[in-house]
């Protein structure tokens, strides 16, 4: 079992998950949501988030281990 912790507006959220797993999925199962105004395609860079520290697309990164986003 791995743990995501989201940190938004200094309040943050863990989510439990096995194996891997889209980032935005992942946000979507606790109502966070990202906007892409591109379908997740991964072209308007509009759900860049930071992931352990370094800039991802929510709609292309995959989560499979332990990790922190702030969004």
């Amino acid at each position: 079992m791995s743990v995501l912790t989201v940190v938004q507006n200094g309040k943050s959220k863990k989510i439990e998950f096995e194996g891997p797993h889209k980032l935005n999925d992942l946000l979507k199962t606790t109502d966070v949501h990202v906007s892409q105004p591109c379908g997740g395609r991964g072209v308007c860079g509009k759900c860049t988030v930071f992931v352990n520290g370094n800039r991802e697309l929510a709609c292309k990164y995959i989560v499979d281990s332990d990790a922190v986003v702030v969004l």
